[in-house]
């Protein structure tokens, strides 16, 4: 008899104890947020790699990539992202050019960074017309929208989404001659590291207006 009881106590027990991780499995998992890719809008990504091509061939230092940084920009600060230009000069086969990373912000509730990275320019080409629709473009619209879907939501993390400059070869592809942008940004943020009197990447606000 005794052993019955102690049999149907902790038989009880077992169900409550299940009925409890059960029930609070579940209100996590309906209080937890989307999937992010569910939020991920192709049709408004694609409008942004038409919109990028569109401005045509992109070279560091052109015209054409001015606008697309300001069009990057603008559609990043319209999302209440912070937004950084990160201004340095590259000395190229070419001559120096100056160039400019684009730096997204979403602030999480840590500190801690997970960067998301791409390129925005595209190679010079002699002779074509390269506008880099499945290159350049399509990362910059893919990190645009993912900037969009992150703002959106509550992150544990801080993010950067940055959009490189300079990631063609100006003349041929070498270690010296490629990667200008993320080269410059790894090189920055390496000192950041070792000294906090390193400035690190500019910290100029878009605010509205183009960021010179």
């Amino acid at each position: 008899m005794a052993s019955l009881w102690k049999f149907r106590t902790w038989h009880g027990l077992i169900l409550v104890v299940g009925a409890v991780v059960v029930g609070g499995w579940f209100a996590w998992h309906r209080s937890s947020p989307a999937p992010m890719w569910r939020n991920f809008d192709g049709a408004r990504a694609f409008e942004d790699l038409r919109n990028v091509v569109d401005f045509g061939p992109r070279p560091p230092g052109s015209a054409a990539l001015k606008g697309t940084r300001q069009y990057i920009s603008m559609n990043l600060a319209d999302d209440g992202i912070e937004v950084w230009h990160d201004n340095f000069t590259a000395d190229t086969p070419v001559g120096n050019i100056a160039m400019t990373n684009i730096i997204g912000i979403v602030h999480g509730e840590r500190s801690s960074v997970v960067a998301v990275a791409g390129h925005y320019d595209t190679a010079r080409l002699e002779g074509i017309r390269f506008v880099g629709a499945n290159d350049g473009g399509s990362s910059s619209a893919l990190l645009l929208e993912l900037a969009r879907v992150l703002a959106g939501r509550k992150n544990r993390l801080t993010y950067w989404v940055v959009f490189f400059d300079g990631e063609e070869a100006l003349q041929q592809w070498s270690e010296t001659d490629s990667l200008y942008g993320s080269r410059h940004n790894g090189g920055t943020t390496g000192r950041r590291r070792q000294t906090e009197e390193s400035p690190g990447p500019d910290p100029c606000r878009y605010g509205g207006r183009p960021v010179s």
